[in-house]
C-alpha cells in the first residue's frame, strides 16, 4: 500500500477517534490536500475493503481497515514515514 493511502487511512482513523461523522472534506483538510485527491484515495481504500464510504456521506473504517491500523501502530518506522512526510520533516538515524 502506498504512503498516500496509508496517510489517508490513518487520517480516517484519527478523525473517527474525535468525531462521530467524517466526510472526505475533513480528511482532505487534515492532510492538507485537495478533495479530489482524497476522493481517489478513499475509492481505492473502499475497493480494498479498508473503509466504508456512503455516497456523499460518512466514512468509516471497516474491521479490515482497523486491523491494518493496529498493525501499523506497532511499527514506528511506518508511523514516521507516513505522518511526517507531509510536513517535509523526516527522522533520520544519527
Amino acid at each position: 500500500m502506498s504512503a498516500a493511502l496509508i496517510r489517508c487511512l490513518l487520517a480516517v482513523y484519527a478523525l473517527s477517534e474525535n468525531f462521530e461523522i467524517i466526510v472526505s472534506k475533513d480528511v482532505a483538510q487534515l492532510l492538507g490536500v485537495k478533495r479530489p485527491t482524497v476522493h481517489r484515495s478513499l475509492q481505492v481504500l473502499q475497493e480494498r475493503g479498508m473503509i466504508q464510504k456512503e455516497l456523499y456521506g460518512d466514512v468509516h473504517l471497516t474491521e479490515e481497515g482497523a486491523r491494518w491500523r493496529r498493525s501499523w501502530k506497532r511499527s514506528a518506522t511506518i508511523w514516521r514515514c507516513c505522518l511526517r512526510v507531509r510536513s517535509g520533516f523526516f527522522l533520520r538515524k544519527a
